[in-house]
């Protein structure tokens, strides 16, 4: 895979850039490799998804937070989703 041939360190500038990406599904898509890769130096990246206008990027990024186990922000989010988004994550 690109992951064990390059390693995490040298996808964090290219993902940190997906992040902050003007594109939704870039956005939600780098936040889902994050949490799938436990890259936990993107953090502060990720919380800022927490506000973000589309809700499948800050469902991803509220799972992105819990796979590299942040879990002091993750119930204090679950309220601002939908019932329906909840059920989700």
């Amino acid at each position: 895979s690109v992951v064990s041939k390059f390693g995490d360190a040298s996808l964090e500038p290219e993902l940190r850039g997906l992040l902050s990406h003007e594109n939704t599904f870039a956005r939600d898509v780098a936040a889902r490799i994050v949490g799938e890769l436990k890259i936990s130096s993107l953090r502060p990246f990720i919380l800022k998804l927490l506000v973000d206008e589309d809700m499948d990027v800050v469902r991803s990024a509220v799972i992105a937070l819990r796979e590299i186990g942040e879990q002091s922000n993750v119930p204090d989010i679950l309220p601002l989703l939908d019932a329906d988004e909840t059920s989700v994550v």
